[in-house]
C-alpha cells in the first residue's frame, strides 16, 4: 500500500531526490521494485552510470554576481523553469492509480516538460487534456506501419510538440532479480494507447532459425522506418537511445531535429559506455546548436548539472519519476521537480553560472 504524504511531510522527510527510492522500496512488492530498479544483464551499466557520475566533481567560483540568474530554458517556443522533463517510463499504473496524469499535472505545476510512452497506463487523449504544459509523445514503432502512422496522427491531433521515437531496445528482458522474483509485466499491465488495434500474433521462428535474430528483430525499427517517419510528422521527430557519433551524424543528416543520449538507464544492453562517456564528442560533432538530450544514472540536481556542463541542453528524468509517483502521487513528482531545480541552481550559483549557457566542460573537475 502506497504512503500518503502531506505535503508538510514532504517537505520534513524527503530532503533530496534520491530520498523518494527509500520511500518506494519500502511501500512497493519486492518484485515490482526490482524490475523498476535493475538493470539488464549482471547491471554493469547501471552501476557505470553512477561511478561516471560520481567521478565528475564541480569547479566552484566564487565572487561573480548572480542576483539575475535564473535555470529557464525554452524548448520548441515553451519556457521551462528548468532544462528537465520527465523521462517516457511506462507502465506507471503499476504505483499510482493516476499513473501519467499525475506525473503530467506536476510538471506542469512545476513548469517543465512531460515525454509520454507510447506504452501509457492512460491514453494520450486524457493526457493531453490533462495539462496545458510541455508534453512531448514517445513512439515505439509497431510492427504494422498503419498504426504507427495512426499513433502519431494521434499525438499531434492531441497537441503534443514534438515525437521522441526510441531505438535502443527493440529487444529488452527485466532484471535478473525481478526474474528472481517471479515478476511478469505482462500479467500486471495493458498499453492503453494500443489497446485499440489488432494485437499482433505471438512471434514464431521456423526450426533453425534464431528468435532474436529471424523473431525480434525482424520487427525492430530500421533506418528506412525512421526517415519514412522523420517525413511523414508534422511536428519534430527526436531520436532516444543514441550512444555512437556515427549514427547521431547519420541521424541529423537525415532530418532528426533532436537527440536523447541514453544507455536506457541500464536497462537495454549491458556493458555500454554511460551517456557522460560520449556526450563532449556527440556535441562536437553536431554542433552547437543541435539539440542534445541525456538520461540514465540521475538521482541529484547536481547530476543534471553534470550532464548539461558535458554537452546535454536538457535531462530527462526516469527512475526518480516512478519512485516519487509511488512515494506521493502528483505531489511527490512535483517536490521531485522542485527538489532537481533547486539544486541544479545550487551548483549554478556555487558554480558562477548565471544561466544555463554558462554551463560548460569548465565548471567540472575529473578526479584522476
Amino acid at each position: 500500500m502506497k504512503q500518503i504524504f502531506q505535503y508538510h511531510q514532504l517537505q520534513k522527510e524527503i530532503l533530496t531526490p534520491a530520498d523518494f527510492e527509500f520511500y518506494a522500496q519500502k511501500n512497493l512488492d519486492p518484485a515490482l521494485y526490482a524490475y523498476l530498479s535493475g538493470g539488464g544483464g549482471q547491471q554493469q551499466t547501471l552501476k557505470h552510470n553512477r561511478k561516471r557520475l560520481d567521478q565528475l566533481q564541480l569547479q566552484p567560483r566564487v565572487l561573480r554576481k548572480l542576483d539575475h540568474g535564473h535555470s529557464r530554458y525554452t524548448l520548441l517556443g515553451h519556457e521551462l523553469s528548468a532544462p528537465i522533463l520527465l523521462a517516457p517510463v511506462a507502465h506507471q499504473g503499476l504505483v499510482d492509480e493516476q499513473a501519467e496524469l499525475a506525473s503530467a499535472q506536476a510538471a506542469e505545476a512545476i513548469g517543465q516538460g512531460l515525454v509520454l510512452s507510447t506504452l501509457s497506463t492512460k491514453r494520450l487523449e486524457s493526457v493531453a487534456e490533462a495539462t496545458s504544459g510541455f508534453k512531448s509523445f514517445q513512439l515505439y514503432t509497431q510492427p504494422d506501419r498503419s498504426v504507427t502512422y495512426d499513433l502519431i496522427d494521434r499525438a499531434c491531433g492531441a497537441g503534443f510538440a514534438s515525437l521522441m521515437v526510441t531505438v535502443d531496445t527493440p529487444l529488452q528482458s527485466s532484471s535478473l532479480e525481478a526474474r528472481r522474483l517471479g515478476f511478469h509485466l505482462e500479467s500486471r499491465v495493458e498499453a492503453a494507447n494500443l489497446a485499440e488495434y489488432a494485437h499482433p500474433s505471438t512471434i514464431q521462428v521456423t526450426e533453425g532459425e534464431s528468435y532474436i535474430f529471424q523473431g525480434l528483430m525482424a520487427q525492430a525499427p530500421s533506418w528506412e522506418d525512421i526517415r519514412d517517419i522523420i517525413e511523414y510528422s508534422p511536428i519534430p521527430v527526436w531520436i532516444k537511445g543514441v550512444l555512437s557519433v556515427d549514427d547521431a551524424l547519420m541521424l541529423k543528416s537525415v532530418g532528426a531535429q533532436g537527440l536523447v543520449v541514453s544507455n536506457h538507464g541500464g536497462r537495454a544492453l549491458d556493458g555500454v559506455p554511460s551517456p557522460l562517456d560520449v556526450l563532449p564528442s556527440m556535441r562536437r560533432a553536431l554542433g552547437a546548436d543541435f539539440l542534445l538530450m541525456a538520461d540514465s544514472g540521475v538521482r541529484s540536481g547536481y547530476d543534471i548539472f553534470k550532464f548539461l556542463a558535458a554537452g546535454a541542453d536538457a535531462v530527462l528524468i526516469g527512475r526518480l519519476q516512478v519512485y516519487a509517483l509511488a512515494t506521493a502521487g502528483a505531489l511527490g513528482v512535483a517536490h521531485l521537480l522542485k527538489l532537481l531545480s533547486e539544486e541544479l541552481q545550487l551548483c549554478m550559483a556555487l558554480t558562477g553560472c548565471a544561466e544555463l549557457d554558462e554551463i560548460e566542460r569548465h565548471c567540472l573537475y575529473e578526479s584522476k
